[in-house]
């Protein structure tokens, strides 16, 4: 399962630093790092592993990876049992209340994005 994830994503991975805030919410979820966070911190190890794997890369610096943590760690930072309640007292269910939260995180990708490049 682990291969699988890496096998289709490493690409995606490696170009982190290059995405916009919804293709990193995007990459969160199709990795399930949202509900498996340890599992994602293998992927980019092994991405990262990848990268340097090739002679003279060994020692070549990968920001890809703290990125990719700060990223995570800012979609995880979103409230969604308080904004789950919120949506539906306004009368939002199901992929709506999913859209909401998804809203919320890509907002969150945004400002964490915005003060790194602070």
């Amino acid at each position: 399962e682990l291969a699988e994830v890496v096998a289709r994503e490493h690409g995606h991975v490696h170009g982190a630093m290059s995405l916009g805030a919804p293709a990193l919410l995007r990459l969160l979820i199709r990795c399930d790092a949202i509900r498996r966070p340890d599992r994602f911190v293998r992927v980019v190890m092994a991405c990262e592993c990848d990268a340097r794997g090739r002679l003279g890369l060994q020692d070549r610096h990968y920001p890809q990876a703290a990125h990719l943590h700060n990223m995570l760690k800012a979609a995880l930072s979103v409230d969604t049992a308080s904004l789950s309640a919120l949506a539906m007292q306004q009368g939002l269910s199901g992929m709506e209340v999913g859209a909401q939260i998804e809203q919320a995180r890509v907002k969150a990708i945004a400002s964490a994005l915005a003060d790194n490049q602070a």
